[in-house]
């Protein structure tokens, strides 16, 4: 895993990429090199030592030919197999390294090389003859990849890197706050994988390549896989004969995942995801396995017991912190790996996993993207329920709205009170409203009382269109398509990224190798969710290999108990920051200090609203 950039423009000053890199050096702490394109720009490189840990797989690394440069960050699994049809084709290496592959790979192809991938990547090409340049981001969009396109009267030019705090050391950056990113942000605590905070920045899209021709200064954006085509075109196979195909797929990414020159463990929960992983880990191996997991003092968001059992099922080499109370210092610290808004509250015991398994490996396994793919999330079971309310009249589905705002409102896990109260407000609209609405933070009428002029942009209008590239599909294969196409990138896979990278720990998730998400998408929805049980198909593909505490556990979710620690631990400091006077050039602190009174007197759980507004105001600190 590295951290990348680049400039490609004319007359510009390479100390402008050092500064870009410098900031990103935690994502590759073992190596810095750039790399000037004569009169047309520069391109750098933060390595952090995965694979072929010599000197000579430093990037940026030219093809032998010398006509293509790359700088690239992630990893290619399947590189060994294309080096071995490289050499065939008459390609010679220097290094042992995927990076060189991927580079020849592109000499050989071009951009159809990109469909043979198997990986986590994001990298950018250039073509030293035709003076064109190609940014390229992995199908799921795992890794990160920002640019920016500058026409002024002084230069045209495009500027990319790995992460937005990069980018903007660039003078010609402005940091120009987005109304629509920060709308989006406040209703999902996150901002769109498209775009970014600040206005004239974006992201390039997950399974898209961008095409940069510096003589003619157009560019171009590309498509190359459609997960979309999988969900519509549905497979016939057997039960029995899908949970074999799965296991054998899984088996394989696990196989190639677990390849790597520096230590290698896993996330374990104790879940059905996690222990799956582990589980095919250990039959991969004759070492013991290295397991990692974050235990809770608050009871109904502990599940360390769980981990601890598995982990002593598969003879694991278990390693577990117990988070009792959060510090100022370490909120501090966990918001400032991040370089736009996100307010995820796993985000904390993601950062001390993360801490915790980066003093003992390299890389680590992760279960990401079983819950999208297999339709494990409790918003699923919500979307089956919303549709049987439907038959209800108006006044009863009203009375039952009115009657979930009288219930006591309870800090646990998962409270009773939450779920009912954000499920009724869901059931008013449409179902791929609903659907969004299941995850909302400030809904239309609290973004109105918070803001201080109104703004008329739907925050979720991107996000509902991508229900109608699945519009015939049955309704829980459209939830899941959409919760891949938002969710899994824009809050799961970009905090995994983000706060890995602090660590200098590479995380790769198996689930998410193209083949297997593609196979769970061509299956019939009632082979992954039936009645009340998710991950159908995953659980009784493993019955053989986990024990039946893992196969009967429910899904819990991986949250911190913010709304707790906002009233004692952090209260004083959040409070000041979320009613600073930099907070008020943007939102009401009236309204915020009401929010902190129904909170304080349990009138109202807040405490995902107030985590919002924390982590945007700590952001605006950093950055402002």
């Amino acid at each position: 895993m590295c951290g990348i950039a680049g400039i490609i423009g004319k007359n510009q000053d390479g100390e402008h990429l050092k500064k870009m890199l410098q900031v990103m050096k935690h994502r590759g702490p073992d190596a810095t090199h750039t790399v000037s394109l004569q009169s047309d720009g520069f391109l750098g490189h933060n390595r952090l030592s995965i694979i072929d840990l010599n000197k000579r797989a430093t990037q940026p690394i030219w093809d032998h030919t010398h006509r293509y440069c790359l700088v690239f960050n992630g990893e290619i699994y399947n590189y060994r197999a294309l080096r071995s049809e490289l050499l065939q084709l008459g390609h010679v290496f220097k290094t042992h390294s995927d990076s060189e592959v991927l580079v020849e790979a592109w000499m050989a192809w071009g951009t159809d090389s990109i469909s043979r991938l198997i990986g986590m990547f994001a990298f950018a090409i250039w073509d030293d003859v035709q003076k064109r340049l190609t940014l390229v981001r992995d199908r799921l969009g795992e890794k990160p990849l920002y640019y920016s396109l500058i026409h002024n009267r002084q230069s045209q030019l495009l500027i990319f890197a790995s992460e937005l705090k990069g980018l903007i050391q660039h003078p010609d950056m402005k940091k120009k706050i987005s109304s629509q990113a920060l709308m989006h942000y406040l209703t999902f605590n996150y901002t769109q994988h498209h775009q970014s905070i600040f206005e004239h920045v974006l992201q390039l899209s997950p399974a898209c390549y961008l095409q940069y021709d510096y003589l003619s200064n157009t560019s171009h954006i590309h498509c190359y896989w459609e997960l979309s085509k999988f969900f519509q075109n549905k497979s016939t196979i057997s039960y029995r004969s899908a949970q074999a195909q799965l296991n054998d797929l899984l088996h394989d990414a696990v196989q190639l995942q677990m390849f790597s020159d520096v230590p290698t463990g896993a996330f374990l929960s104790g879940g059905l995801d996690s222990s799956t992983l582990v589980s095919t880990m250990s039959r991969h191996t004759n070492d013991k396995v290295n397991t990692y997991s974050i235990g809770f003092r608050e009871h109904s968001y502990d599940e360390s017991q769980l981990s601890q059992k598995t982990a002593a099922h598969f003879s694991t080499v278990h390693y577990e912190k117990t988070i009792s109370h959060l510090s100022t210092d370490t909120l501090e610290q966990c918001c400032s790996v991040f370089d736009e808004p996100f307010a995820d509250t796993s985000l904390i015991p993601m950062y001390l996993l993360c801490e915790l398994a980066s003093n003992k490996v390299g890389v680590a396994l992760s279960g990401d993207g079983g819950d999208e793919i297999f339709g494990g999330y409790r918003t699923y079971q919500a979307d089956r329920y919303y549709q049987k309310i439907q038959y209800l009249p108006m006044f009863f589905k009203k009375c039952l709205l009115r009657g979930a705002h009288y219930l006591p409102t309870s800090f646990s896990k998962l409270s009773f009170d939450y779920q009912a109260k954000q499920f009724f407000n869901g059931v008013m609209l449409s179902p791929e409203s609903a659907h969004l609405h299941w995850r909302k933070i400030f809904s239309p009428s609290h973004r109105a009382l918070l803001c201080h002029e109104p703004i008329s942009i739907d925050p979720a209008a991107h996000d509902l269109s991508f229900f109608d590239q699945v519009r015939d599909c049955h309704f829980l294969d459209q939830a899941m398509y959409v919760d891949v196409k938002t969710w899994l990138v824009d809050d799961i896979l970009t905090k995994v990224d983000r706060i890995s990278m602090a660590h200098s720990l590479e995380v790769r998730a198996p689930f998410l190798d193209y083949r297997i998400v593609e196979f769970a998408a061509s299956l019939p929805v009632h082979y992954k969710i039936a009645g009340t049980q998710g991950k159908r198909l995953l659980r009784d593909s493993q019955r053989r290999y986990l024990p039946k505490h893992v196969l009967s556990h429910s899904k819990q979710g991986f949250n911190f108990p913010i709304s707790t620690q906002l009233s004692h631990s952090l209260f004083e400091m959040a409070y000041d920051v979320t009613t600073s006077s930099q907070m008020a050039t943007h939102f009401s602190i009236d309204y915020i200090k009401r929010l902190w009174i129904e909170h304080q007197n349990r009138l109202c759980d807040n405490g995902h609203r107030l985590f919002n507004l924390l982590c945007f105001g700590l952001w605006y600190q950093n950055y402002f």
